[in-house]
């Protein structure tokens, strides 16, 4: 944790609302359709003048860290923009990686409190330009932009420890198309590690993957033509999680989450394949997660053999992305803390119709269009937990959907609590795959 040696306040002194800076009084328009993004998870909307975060109740942005102080920094309207300030907190405030006691911020930027990420956005097409810091005194950490457009603001990784381009430093208020590409040997030994390369990169930047790729391993061949890639769009600043599978192969590690901040980010496993894979083409395949929604698949064979052969990664495979109006999640609405996860995760991308869908279970009732959603459906997950497994409502949406001539892999089981809740035989030959999620408090909206 980064700690302030300079602080020398008394700890037994309660910590108050108020602010601790010189923080100047305003009367100035709130900047409109402003919000924060705490952890990749919650979603917080700035539209008050003057807003307190830190662990206590009172603050209006309340994070529940022990890294956090009572009241650790404060968000105040100063010339149409919002300032921050840190109110002497013990752990320290940084933007994009640099401490700072006073900072204009711009959409884009990432504030890291005593460790914990947030990220400032705003929803806006143009904004006025600025040549001069709001603050307009001494010792405040003016960072003006010529506007606040797509590739105007420079940011760097929360922590300060991978600075970004100026191509890549896009802002974070709208969502991004997003596509993933994998690369894999399309033959390995048994018994052997292996790599695997999984990109999640915007559409333009897939030259640049395979430069990049074509770096871990001089035998990757790409395509001679540039072949379609489906995407979806995210806003940056999302959790990303990658989480590959099949049967009798072990991956290490087994799932890998990262925030989608640069116009592409690589995610790096290793796998080895039993021996019941020998002389076996083993197919399998990669689901991509934002937070809990699955939204994206890709597929790989590699053909397994006893004997050593080169571990050349030389095979390329691209995202099958499903379209918002191709899911059908399945959870109990028992699970509070799950269902408000996945409506600030809905807000995050363009799947806004899953909360109509979402609307169709009002008053949990079973009906003749919920069963021409499912039907419609490329893929079902099915959002597994010690309530959805006790769950008639559940129950007969995944007993419908087992009903369904869908290919393998229709039906999408996830879990996030331990020891994963004991399955039903009708579910037992599906594979469950583990979530670690972050879950939001009732405060978040």
């Amino acid at each position: 944790m980064e700690t302030n040696t300079n602080d020398e306040r008394d700890t037994n002194v309660p910590e108050t609302n108020a602010p601790k800076t010189n923080v100047p009084e305003t009367d100035d328009a709130i900047p409109e359709n402003a919000f924060l993004i705490v952890e990749g998870v919650k979603i917080h909307p700035l539209k008050e003048s003057v807003i307190n975060v830190g662990r206590r109740l009172e603050n209006h942005v309340v994070i529940d860290d022990p890294r956090i102080s009572r009241t650790h920094a404060q968000l105040r309207v100063i010339k149409g923009h919002f300032v921050l300030f840190d109110l002497d907190s013990t752990g320290g405030t940084f933007v994009n990686g640099q401490r700072t006691r006073q900072t204009v911020l711009y959409p884009g930027d990432v504030i890291s409190l005593a460790g914990v990420t947030l990220v400032f956005g705003q929803d806006i097409q143009h904004a006025d330009r600025v040549e001069t810091s709001p603050l307009g005194e001494p010792g405040s950490s003016a960072r003006p932009t010529v506007t606040m457009e797509r590739s105007t603001v420079d940011v760097q990784a929360a922590g300060g420890a991978e600075s970004l381009t100026h191509a890549d430093a896009n802002t974070l208020d709208w969502p991004e198309e997003v596509a993933f590409t994998a690369y894999h040997p399309k033959a390995g030994q048994v018994a052997a590690w292996h790599t695997m390369l999984v990109y999640a990169h915007l559409l333009a930047a897939l030259e640049q993957v395979r430069e990049d790729a074509k770096k871990i391993d001089e035998g990757i061949e790409t395509p001679g033509e540039a072949t379609s890639t489906a995407s979806t769009r995210i806003v940056r600043g999302t959790d990303i999680t990658i989480a590959p599978y099949c049967e009798g192969i072990t991956f290490n590690p087994e799932r890998i989450t990262l925030k989608w901040m640069k116009d592409f980010h690589r995610a790096d496993f290793r796998f080895k394949a039993d021996e019941s894979l020998s002389d076996h083409a083993a197919k399998g395949q990669i689901t991509i997660y934002v937070g809990p929604l699955i939204i994206g698949t890709l597929k790989f064979t590699v053909l397994f053999n006893d004997k050593e052969v080169p571990s050349v990664i030389d095979q390329e495979a691209q995202s099958k992305m499903y379209p918002k109006d191709a899911i059908f999640i399945s959870y109990s609405h028992e699970d509070a803390e799950f269902a408000l996860l996945f409506r600030n995760f809905v807000e995050l991308t363009d799947y806004d119709s899953l909360i109509d869908i979402d609307y169709l279970r009002t008053g949990q009732m079973w009906n003749d269009e919920l069963m021409r959603v499912i039907e419609r459906a490329e893929l079902f997950q099915l959002c597994w937990s010690s309530n959805s497994s006790q769950s008639k409502y559940c129950q007969q949406e995944w007993e419908y959907a087992l009903k369904q001539n869908k290919p393998e892999g229709y039906i999408r089981p996830v879990y996030w609590q331990k020891p994963l809740p004991e399955p039903p035989a009708e579910l037992s030959k599906l594979h469950f795959t583990y979530l670690e999620l972050k879950m939001p408090t009732a405060d978040a909206g």
